[in-house]
């Protein structure tokens, strides 16, 4: 099976138990060891629970990372019409929807209407996916699929679509305005993205993998009530075994760090092949 068609099979999985499950264990970030300023960075929505600020880093020159300029997310068609109130209040002024035709297809955003949206897929679209679905859980089973092997997997490709593709969000971002993206999960695609996102700001990549992984903690309640399901309809064990899928692991994102070097060398080197201005960047969203 083509790692394009296992990737919107876990995606499939997402939706399972709702992934718009409330998490209300995640604390306000207060990592003054990675020169977070402290302070709650989620913003507070109804229906989504992995929507946060990426304010507060410490970037190039010790300059933080401005608040209210950069958000990351997951889906958004379960906003609610307070929620899109608070997207407006955030000052959001475009969105880079990093999803797949099929997925926007099946599940709009719920955006304000003056909100302009960008849609710029991450991974191709794969026709008779979902009717794999049920092999795809066989081999899980049967032990023959592993999924933080197909996970790496995942973040170890760069392909054309997604480079072509990061240039238009960089492009994007270049423009100044608040910008929120986002995929499914919030978790790979925009994680990944986040991590380009903050690399040509100059955060250290230690933090970068800290940003990652809170993905963990938004969405822990989403993830056990999938697990949950899984095992009560595939059997006790495969939710566990499905874990990986579900949420993220430090691995993943260190793949994808490693791929950027063996396949340009270096992060910068990459960041200059997606056309990123890294001196404009900088002056538009580090402070002063």
């Amino acid at each position: 099976m083509k790692k394009s068609a296992i990737t919107l099979l876990c995606i499939g999985l997402l939706a399972l138990s709702g992934c718009d499950t409330k998490d209300t264990t995640v604390a306000p970030s207060t990592e003054t060891a990675s020169g977070f300023v402290s302070g709650d960075t989620t913003v507070h929505v109804s229906g989504q629970n992995n929507f946060r600020d990426l304010g507060g880093y410490v970037g190039a020159g010790g300059k933080r990372v401005l608040f209210g300029k950069l958000f990351r997310s997951g889906a958004l068609n379960k906003l609610t019409a307070a929620d899109r109130d608070t997207v407006t209040a955030r000052g959001i002024q475009q969105v880079i929807d990093l999803r797949t035709a099929s997925e926007v297809a099946s599940a709009a955003d719920s955006l304000p209407t003056a909100i302009p949206s960008y849609k710029l897929p991450l991974i191709a679209d794969v026709s008779g996916s979902t009717g794999s679905q049920s092999a795809f859980m066989a081999a899980v089973m049967a032990g023959t699929i592993d999924g933080k092997t197909y996970m790496l997997a995942i973040y170890d490709t760069i392909d054309s679509l997604k480079v072509a593709n990061w240039r238009q969000v960089f492009a994007l971002l270049q423009t100044g305005k608040p910008t929120l993206w986002h995929c499914t999960a919030g978790k790979d695609r925009a994680g990944m993205t986040s991590a380009l996102v903050l690399s040509a700001l100059g955060v250290d990549s230690a933090v970068i993998v800290r940003d990652f992984l809170k993905s963990n903690s938004y969405m822990s309640a989403s993830i056990e009530a999938q697990i949950t399901q899984l095992n009560a309809a595939y059997g006790a064990g495969v939710g566990e075994k499905l874990r990986p899928i579900l949420g993220v692991d430090a691995t993943y994102i260190q793949a994808f760090f490693t791929a950027v070097n063996k396949q340009y060398g270096s992060m910068s080197a990459f960041l200059t092949e997606l056309g990123v201005d890294t001196a404009k960047l900088r002056s538009l969203y580090l402070e002063k």
